[in-house]
């Protein structure tokens, strides 16, 4: 985002938080990659935060 850091901190963590939703509720191994997509991007994002 580069807005500023707290953007990127409250983003990441919404977006995270959804990922690991979303990786919990996976029922068939192979829709894993999917569902962890959003927990990756909100990595990314909190990552962003920091830097």
């Amino acid at each position: 985002m580069c807005w500023s850091a707290r953007a990127d901190l409250v983003a990441g963590t919404v977006v995270a938080a959804a990922g690991i939703v979303c990786v919990a509720r996976v029922r068939r191994a192979p829709d894993l990659p999917v569902a962890a997509m959003p927990l990756l991007l909100g990595v990314h994002q909190l990552v962003e935060a920091v830097l």
